[in-house]
């Protein structure tokens, strides 16, 4: 896909700029599964609920703000709703070139999509994704951003600094063992498996 490949290349021209390897061309599936139907090879493997699975199709509906529908795609059943996005997206731009703002629910909210959308102009609104793990964990809103050093400082005053950039965009920071080791805060954080304490960051925040 043009625009996963697009921010993969961002991401190297990333971690290069940092002094990282650059990642090998991904070969991402675009499925979730091979199964194939020995009646409709056109369809695919789909999982409804914990237990029910089915050869099936899927539909990718648009509508406008008052409910009528303005575009539609079919796609296999085992197609993830992030990449059957861009057929219907270009369905619609080329009849609706007016369109100004995308609002879709957490399965399209990924980073090469939302590229597409910013580089396109228009606006893209996804669901607000709860902070994972024990509520007594601090979370990104506790950490204070630099963004003329780029690095995070963590609620007891201790840096934490750039290690690299992810496959998925994620950008980690992480501070020393020893700062970690007296910290009176330790028990609201998650450590890394070397006892360092290590945050990640959405990447497409400091392009």
């Amino acid at each position: 896909m043009i625009y996963q490949e697009e921010l993969e290349k961002e991401i190297n021209e990333v971690r290069v700029k940092a002094g990282k390897k650059p990642f090998k061309k991904s070969e991402e599936k675009d499925v979730k599964n091979n199964k194939v139907s020995t009646t409709d090879c056109d369809s695919g493997w789909f999982h409804k609920g914990e237990h029910k699975e089915v050869f099936a199709y899927s539909a990718q509906v648009a509508c406008d703000t008052h409910g009528w529908v303005l575009g539609y795609t079919e796609d296999c059943g085992n197609l993830h709703d992030s990449r059957t996005f861009f057929d219907l997206y270009a369905k619609l731009i080329k009849k609706f070139p007016e369109i100004e703002t995308v609002v879709a629910d957490a399965g399209y909210k990924t980073p090469a999509i939302a590229k597409k959308l910013i580089d396109d102009g228009r606006t893209g609104l996804f669901p607000y994704t709860r902070p994972r793990g024990k509520k007594e964990l601090f979370r990104k809103r506790d950490f204070i951003y630099d963004y003329v050093n780029h690095t995070y400082t963590c609620p007891n005053g201790k840096q934490l600094i750039y290690k690299t950039t992810r496959r998925d965009g994620y950008q980690e920071y992480r501070t020393t063992k020893a700062n970690c080791a007296t910290c009176p805060f330790l028990a609201h954080v998650q450590l890394h498996k070397t006892n360092r304490r290590q945050f990640s960051d959405i990447f497409g925040n400091f392009i």
